[in-house]
Order: structure tokens, then C-alpha cells, then sequence
């Protein structure tokens, strides 16, 4: 396991193995449980066709946050992705984004925006975001579940959080 990570997932054959480094911190260490599990789970959901990488770990980080009591992920996550909004990155460069791409891991931007990105998402429709997961495992392109989902395109949803974001927490 990395140098400042709580854990890794990998996979032997068709199944994950999650490798779990402990940690002094009992809540750190189940939040990266759950995280990893989310990503597990995120992976095998309906194909293996892999989600856009800041959806993938925005939905990981999301989830963590909101299933562990006292969570400490939006605290750290959030006023770092807001700083980035306000300073006057885009996010549309999320879209671009490739897997390996050092910044979602560990600490990375990336991560922090794909963050407030999806608790967006999920705050506006629940259901839809469940559908775009769907939609997208099944192969759909991005743009056209977008659309049918949130009725704009992808694109269009980053236009609008920019400029939701920077009045809005």
C-alpha cells in the first residue's frame, strides 16, 4: 500500500482484494474501508466498463462521507475544491481526466472537486445519478446519459456548477 494511503484495491481474476494498511486514526481507517468497497462495488456494478475517473472516486469519497458517522470528508475535500472553483479553474477539465492521473490520489485537486461535483449531483436527483451510473455501465457515452438524466450534457453540468460554485457552498 502507497506512502500515505489507507488502503489499495486490486483484483485477482474477477474478484477485488482490498489491502488495508491500519491506521491510528479508527475513523480514517473506516472511511478508506468504505471508500474501497465503494470502488469494489462501482467496478463490478452491471458490466466492467469503467465510470469517468471523477465520477468514479467522486461517488467513492460521497459515499464514505455519508455512510460513516462523523465523517471528516467533506471537511477536508470541500473547502479545498472550493478554493480551486473560486480561484478560477474550470472544471471541465475533470472530463479530460485519465485514471492514472496523479491528481485524484491520494490528496489530489481532482479528487477534491470530483467531490462537491457528485454531492451535487446526488443532492439534485438521487435517482438520476443512479441511472447515469446505469446508463454509463452499460456503455452509454457520457454526454447522451447526461442528457437523459440530468437534461444537460456533461459539459453543460460543469458550465453550471462553475458559476454555482462560486456563490454557493
Amino acid at each position: 500500500v502507497p506512502v500515505g494511503e489507507h488502503g489499495l484495491l486490486q483484483y485477482d481474476d474477477q474478484s477485488p482484494v482490498i489491502l488495508f494498511h491500519p491506521n491510528a486514526d479508527p475513523q480514517a481507517e473506516l472511511e478508506a474501508m468504505t471508500r474501497l468497497q465503494v470502488l469494489a462495488f462501482l467496478h463490478a456494478h452491471r458490466s466492467r466498463r469503467p465510470l469517468p475517473p471523477w465520477l468514479e472516486i467522486g461517488m467513492a469519497d460521497v459515499l464514505a462521507a455519508r455512510l460513516m458517522p462523523k465523517s471528516t470528508v467533506d471537511a477536508q475535500r470541500r473547502p479545498r475544491a472550493l478554493a480551486d472553483l473560486r480561484g478560477g479553474r474550470h472544471p471541465r477539465w475533470l472530463l479530460e481526466l485519465a485514471a492514472d492521473d496523479p491528481s485524484i490520489w491520494p490528496d489530489g485537486t481532482a479528487r477534491d472537486v470530483a467531490f462537491v461535483l457528485v454531492t451535487r449531483l446526488l443532492e439534485a436527483n438521487p435517482s438520476s445519478l443512479a441511472g447515469l451510473v446505469d446508463d454509463l455501465k452499460r456503455g452509454e457515452d457520457l454526454d447522451t446519459a447526461f442528457r437523459r438524466r440530468f437534461g444537460v450534457t456533461a459539459r453543460g453540468f460543469m458550465d453550471d456548477s462553475a458559476a454555482w460554485f462560486r456563490l454557493n457552498d
